[in-house]
This record gives C-alpha cells, structure tokens and sequence, in this order.
C-alpha cells in the first residue's frame, strides 16, 4: 500500500519532466550542429586554398605526378598568354591618357576661340544697339514735335477765329502776339525735323554696316562651334575605343586567371591522390592532413549529434512549441489585435473631428494692410467686397458694390436716355450725375486689374485740369495733399464727408502691391498705383462740383453749369430726392495746395480749377476714354522650342512665332448721344476694334540671344507700330538654332511681354471724333491730352524658350 501513492505519482508527473527536457535538449543540439555547420562550410572553402597552395609549390618546383601532364601542359600554354595581356593592357593605357589630355587641350583651345568670338559678337551688337536707340530716341522726337506742330496748326486757327478767340480769352488778350510766337516756335520745329531727317539718312549706312558685321560674327562662331564639334567628335570617338579596348582585355585577363587557378587546384588534387614525397610539398601536405582530420572529426560529431535527435520521441517538438509559444502567442493576438480595432476606432474620430475643425478654422491670410482700426467701416468694408468681385472676375457684383458706393454719397445715376437708377442729390440735369454706361466701364477696368502708376495720374490731373507742366513738383505735393486728406478722415471717419478718402484708402490696400494712403509720401513710387475707380474718386472728392443743399438750380462758386434749354419733357426726369451730396469735401485743402506750386504755375492752376466745365469735360472724356481695352493673343503665352538644325542664325526659314496686340472699344451703350446732363452733345463711340491705336512692344529680359525679331532690319516698326482696321498689331519672332542639339539638360527661358497701348495726336488729332464723338473745347486746347490718358493702358503675356544644354564640365557645341 505504501508504494502505489509513489507509483501513481511517478506516472502523473515524469512525461511532462521528459517531454521538457528532451525538447530542451534538442534546441541544444540544433544550436550546435548549425555551428558545425558553419564551421563544415568554412573548412570547405580553406581545403581548396590548401590544395591550392600545394598545385601553386608544385608548379614553381617542377614537381609532376602520374596523370599531371595534361595539366601542365595547360599551365604552360596559359602562362605564355597571359604574359601578352598585361603589356597590351599598358600600352591601352598610356594610348589612353594621351587622348584624355590632346582632348582636353583641344577643348580648352577652342573655348578661348568661342570667347573670342562671343566677346566680338557682343561688342558688335553694343554698338548695333546703341545706334539703334538713337535711331529710336530721333524717331520719338520725330513724332513729338509733328504732334506739335499739328497742335500749333489748331492753335492758330482757333486764335485766328472769333468764337476760338473767345474760347481763349483767358489765356491772353494779343491774339496776333500769341499767332507770331507759334509762328516763330514753328519755324523752329520745322528746322529741327530737318536735322533729323537728314542725321536719320546719315546714320542709314552705317547701320547697314553694323547689321553686316554682326551678321559675319554671328557666322563666324557658329563656324568655330562647328568645327570645334568635329574635332571633339573624332578625338572622343578615339577615346571611346581605348576604353572599350581595355574592359576587353581586363575580361580576357580574368578569364586567363580563373582557367589558371582551377588548374593549379587540379594539379594539387593529383598531388594529394597520388602522393608525393618531395621536400618542397612536405610542410602544405602535413597542413591538408591535418585539416581533412579535423573535417572528419566534425562529419562525426554532426553524425552523432542527427542519431541522437532521431532517437528522440515523435511529437516532442510540435508539444513544445504548442505549448510555450503556441498559447501566448494566441493570447497575444487576442489581445494585440483589441487594442488595434480600439485605437484604429479611436484614430479615426479624432480624425473627423480634426477635419470638421479645419473645415470651421481655416480661413483665408490676410494681408496686413488689412487689418486695421476701420476695418469694420463701411467705406472699408464696400472695398472687400470690389476686392472680392475683382478675385471672381464678377463684374456684375462690381457694379453692384459701385451702386451702394454712389447711394452713400448720394450721388445719382441715370441712363443715357434719362432713367433714373439711383436718385441722388441732383436737382435737375444742370447737377453733376454719373450715367450708368460710365458705371459699367469703372467696373470692367476694375474687373481688368487696369492701374495707372501714380506719378502719370498725378501728371493727368497736372496737365489736364491744373494746366501746370511742372509735373515732379505737382506730383509731391498732390500726394501730400492725398495724405493729409487721408489724415482729417481718420480722425473723424464716421463723418458722411470723410467717406470718400476712406473708400479710395481701403481700394489701395487691394492693389496687387498693397500701401495706405498715409504712405504716399514715405513710399517708392514704384510701388503706388491708381485703379480706374479711385481715379474717379480723387476726382469726385477735390475737383467735381456737387449741388447746393436745398437749390433747385446748380451752380458752383461764380461759375455756372449752364446747358442748352431742352423742353421741360426730355430732361425733367432727372430729379434727387436727397438734400445734400457727400463729395467735392477735399476742395478745402486745394487754396493751400495751390501755394506750393511754383511761380506762374498757381495762377494757370486757379484758373484752370475755376472753369467748372473744363473739368467736367476732362472727366467725361477720361471715363469715356477709360472703355478702351487692350489684350494680347496668345494670352495664356507662348512656348518655343528652339529648332534642331544646322541652318544659320540668319536663316529666313527658321520657325516663326506671332504676338497680336488687340485694341477694342467696349461699352454698354455706343453710337449714341447724351441729350441731358454734363455730358450732353457728347456722342458715344461703337463698340469694336480701333485702329491707328500705337502700340510700344517690351520684352523682359531683351530677346535677341535664343529669339529675335524676324526683320531684324526694321527695329522700330518691330517695337512699335499702329494697329490695323481689325484693331491689331502683331509682332513676328524668329527661333533661334537649339544651341547643343545632342544636349542632355532641359533649359527654359522666361520673358514677360508687355503691350503698352495710346492714342498718339500726330497720327489721331481728335481720338474721340474718331470714334464718333467730339470732344470738349478744353480738352480740343490742350496738346498730348488723348497720350497723357490713353497711354496706361497695357497687356501682358509670357513667353517660354526652352532648349538643351550640356552638363557642366562637358563639350559645348
């Protein structure tokens, strides 16, 4: 009895201790014969060294076995071919670097040959351009003083007339002195046009002369790249062949040394089989015998080490790995894979609520010319919202905007046939009004992103309304004015009459290069531009009579907006409901401007700012003149890829290239006649292309080294010219020859391409007549006027010149 618990014991408890430490054991076992294994390996690879060793002792010895001839004679044939390939090999070698260096020498000659030339083709071309851009400058003053002498022509006729007579008293009581002084001015000018006739025939041959020599160092290099490519050419094709000579014979080497080293490992083999007692092979055989013991010895361990596991009981291994691996892996998994779904759930969530917080916080950055105190101030806030109109491209939301504009101000409009849109506070059509079709040509041009730069607005106003030439002094002291307009608005801008600066100040933190209005004196010029509506408000603020409060008839200072009578039926509908307007506020400040004008100029100035009509004209025409687009076609840009070919530079038949500049006039009304109002007897021009318009080609950077201009003999019909009855001007390019045509890097060229568009007086007397209407007797007075407000108006474009280069460092062509 006492023995059977023991028994029972022994039977429950001694499969589990054996099924353990059998497993154990066997990982043991395992371990090590895979370090036999290794060691199995590595003695293979050290036996055929030994062998080796003793092939290689046995060929220097001259020591042969039984069966060794074939291998020696072998040996021997081997030996001899290989003693060929190294002295082949040198001299391919030394072939080789004196290639490497005639080339090098040759390139290096023929780079100094191309900079030679390059420096004289560009020395040639100075010199071309340079008298090419005094052949322009004599053209432009050609064109000045015609446009003079026309205008002088007008003067005198008006002078000579009686009602011209009248229409000029303010200017001076003597007509006959002021007829013999503009006489004597143009016997001047007709003198000065034959002197530069006569240096532009001078001048004709000697640019011919320069265009030859340009043209004949043009050729010249490309006749040096040409032959610098020959002889490239050829002496790299030489290297190309040396070093395809040597990878061949560092092949045939290999292959002998590997022929080589099987035979001397055959020849010890032999030696080992058939044995051999020679002292010189003594010491590598004893290390062979040595090593083949120890190779064996492991054989048995291994061997020994395989019975042991094959004695081992089925299913110990799949027993233990189930249970030491297989159960806390699944319990693992189990768990791994919760805590997975968990966060995947978890990442998710916080993923949609990421995504529905951006969808709610991400606004667009705001300048900071945007965020300011009056922000929130509805002149400000009526200029985001042009902004907005102008980044949709909406046009209709713009005239909107500008509906609310004129409804704070309460300024009216009507159309040109009397319906009212918005009652301001006009009285009757004696009072100043805007005519809807004018709302239409401020909201396009805003639309258009046109901008004038300010010194030239400032220089309009100078010209047109003050009659003052000097123009840098004008302008200082205009944007001075601006500013300390700007300043009394802030100060009080919750005032109605503070509107307007406010609104022109908010329109000048949109423009593509944002500024204040309070930085136009600290400001580079170059950086301030005047849109087509704020122009209009300038105007509206300083110079633009408004009606009185509570009088049903205007009139302004001693100055009266008289009209012709019409019956009371066409124009009585023309009629405010508001009692006072909001503009003309900033004409306080202009009796002080007036004083920093210099000498005679204060008092053309008080006088042209007295003549209320006259400035009215100026207006009515500006706005008119203000429909006159411009674009260029292609307007998305050009892209040329330069020609693989080996023509010449000068070659007609290169690929040509077209830019059309179109002018058009574009209005919501045309070919019709105001009958009431500020703007009456004025007609409206047609809708459609202008021709005669000059339009002024830029290219920047200069074109002329990858394109040039296609008639390279006429320059200045190239850059400047008058568009045709479709309203168009084109100017052709001609592509230049890729200049390295097996090139591996992909080069572009970028160019911006403006066209700048203007009525020129000599060509066009009356622009406005031209296209249907007549102009106003103030503005018919003052010489350049269509030049100072038509000459803003310009297109862009791009243009793309992509070609091949060489790497750096390598040959060019």
């Amino acid at each position: 009895m006492s023995n059977q618990p023991s028994s029972h014991h022994s039977s429950n408890q001694s499969p589990s201790r054996g099924f353990f430490r059998s497993a154990i054991k066997e990982w043991g076992r395992k371990w090590a014969r895979r370090k036999w294994r290794r060691q199995l390996k590595k003695a293979q690879v050290n036996r055929t060294g030994l062998l080796a060793n003793i092939g290689q002792a046995a060929w220097q010895n001259g020591i042969r076995v039984a069966g060794s001839d074939t291998v020696w004679e072998t040996l021997t044939t081997l030996s001899g071919q290989s003693g060929t390939v190294p002295a082949a090999t040198h001299a391919a070698q030394s072939a080789l670097q004196d290639k490497t260096v005639a080339y090098q020498e040759a390139e290096k000659q023929w780079n100094g040959k191309l900079q030679g030339a390059s420096a004289d083709i560009l020395s040639k071309k100075q010199a071309y351009d340079e008298l090419h851009r005094a052949i322009l400058a004599q053209h432009e003053a050609d064109r000045t003083t015609r446009s003079r002498l026309e205008a002088i022509q007008r003067e005198v006729e008006s002078l000579r007339g009686n009602e011209s007579t009248a229409a000029i008293s303010d200017h001076t009581q003597d007509p006959e002195r002021q007829i013999a002084a503009r006489e004597q001015e143009r016997h001047k000018l007709v003198d000065y046009l034959t002197q530069v006739d006569s240096y532009l025939n001078s001048v004709q041959p000697q640019l011919a002369t320069l265009q030859e020599q340009l043209e004949q160092a043009s050729a010249h290099e490309q006749q040096l790249s040409e032959q610098k490519k020959a002889e490239l050419t050829d002496l790299g094709q030489g290297i190309r062949a040396l070093e395809q000579q040597l990878k061949g014979l560092s092949s045939q080497q290999n292959e002998l040394s590997g022929k080589t080293g099987n035979l001397i490992r055959e020849l010890g083999q032999l030696i080992v089989n058939e044995g051999s007692d020679a002292p010189a092979l003594l010491e590598s055989l004893g290390l062979l015998r040595a090593h083949d013991d120890e190779m064996r010895r492991l054989e048995e361990t291994l061997a020994s080490s395989r019975e042991e596991s094959s004695q081992m009981p089925r299913g110990t291994m799949a027993k233990f790995f189930l249970t030491i691996v297989g159960v806390p892996v699944f319990f693992f998994i189990f768990i791994f894979g919760g805590l997975t779904a968990f966060h995947m759930w978890q990442s998710w969530f916080e993923m949609q609520s990421i995504q529905s917080g951006i969808k709610s916080a991400l606004q667009p950055s705001i300048s900071p010319y945007l965020n300011h105190p009056l922000k929130n101030n509805p002149a400000y806030r009526l200029a985001d919202r042009l902004a907005a109109a102008r980044d949709k491209g909406d046009e209709k939301a713009a005239k909107n905007t500008l509906l609310d504009i004129c409804k704070k101000i309460h300024l009216g409009i009507y159309t040109i046939d009397n319906k009212q849109i918005l009652a301001g506070a006009e009285r009757n059509d004696k009072d100043f009004y805007l005519y809807d079709f004018q709302r239409g040509i401020l909201a396009r041009s805003y639309i258009d992103r046109n901008v004038t730069g300010m010194p030239a607005h400032n220089r309009l106003i100078a010209k047109l309304v003050f009659k003052t030439d000097q123009n840098n002094t004008f302008d200082q002291a205009f944007r001075e004015l601006l500013a300390e307009r700007y300043q009394d608005a802030v100060a009080h801008p919750d005032r109605p009459e503070n509107f307007l600066p406010l609104l022109i100040d908010g329109l000048a933190r949109h423009e593509v290069t944002p500024h204040s209005l309070g930085e136009l004196t600290s400001r580079s010029i170059d950086q301030l531009d005047v849109d087509d509506i704020q122009s209009f408000l300038i105007f509206l603020d300083f110079f633009v009579p408004a009606p009185p409060e509570h009088e049903v008839r205007s009139t302004v200072g001693s100055f009266s907006l008289s009209t012709p009578v019409y019956a009371s039926s066409l124009c009585d509908k023309i009629a405010g409901k508001e009692a006072k307007s909001y503009w003309e506020k900033g004409s306080s400040l202009l009796p002080d401007f007036m004083e920093k004008l210099p000498g005679k100029a204060v008092g053309v100035a008080a006088k042209g700012l007295g003549n209320s009509m006259s400035v009215l004209g100026v207006l009515g025409d500006i706005l008119i003149l203000r429909g006159i687009q411009l674009e260029i076609r292609p307007a998305g840009g050009l892209v040329i890829s330069l020609p693989h070919t080996n023509k010449s530079r000068m070659d007609d038949s290169l690929p040509t290239y077209q830019f059309t500049a179109v002018a058009t006039f574009q209005c919501e009304v045309s070919a019709e006649v105001a009958k009431c109002g500020w703007l009456v007897g004025k007609s409206i021009p047609e809708n459609g292309p202008l021709q005669n318009v000059e339009i002024t080609w830029d290219f920047s950077p200069q074109i002329g080294k990858r394109v040039a201009f296609h008639d390279a003999d006429e320059f200045i019909a190239n850059t400047r010219m008058l568009t045709n009855e479709n309203g168009k001007a084109a100017v052709t390019l001609r592509a230049m020859p890729c200049p390295a045509q097996d090139g591996t890097l992909w080069k572009d060229d970028f160019h911006k391409v403006t066209a700048s568009g203007r009525f020129v007086s000599a060509q066009i007397p009356s622009p406005l007549s031209s296209l249907g209407g007549p102009v106003s007797t103030a503005i018919s007075m003052l010489p350049g006027f269509y030049e100072i407000v038509t000459g803003g108006r310009k297109a862009y474009s791009t243009l793309d010149v992509n070609y091949h280069e060489n790497e750096p460092g390598n040959e060019q062509y």
